[in-house]
């Protein structure tokens, strides 16, 4: 058994870790957008208390 790394074991890692990363930014991608649409608290939810202690919130922007 070879001790070193060929550049077709090489290449095969190479590409084996672009798809693994691929993937799993996909996946990220897809449960941020899942969690924003069905889990994330809209404005509407917020209270009134809530919304007046917003930093940067002045009273007519309400």
């Amino acid at each position: 058994m070879a001790e070193c790394l060929t550049k077709t074991g090489a290449r095969n890692v190479f590409y084996g870790g672009s798809i693994f990363f691929f993937a799993i930014f996909v996946g990220l991608t897809a449960h941020s957008h899942w969690f924003m649409r069905t889990q994330s608290t809209g404005d509407s939810a917020r209270s009134a208390k809530a919304l007046r202690s917003m930093p940067g919130r002045s009273e007519r922007s309400a």
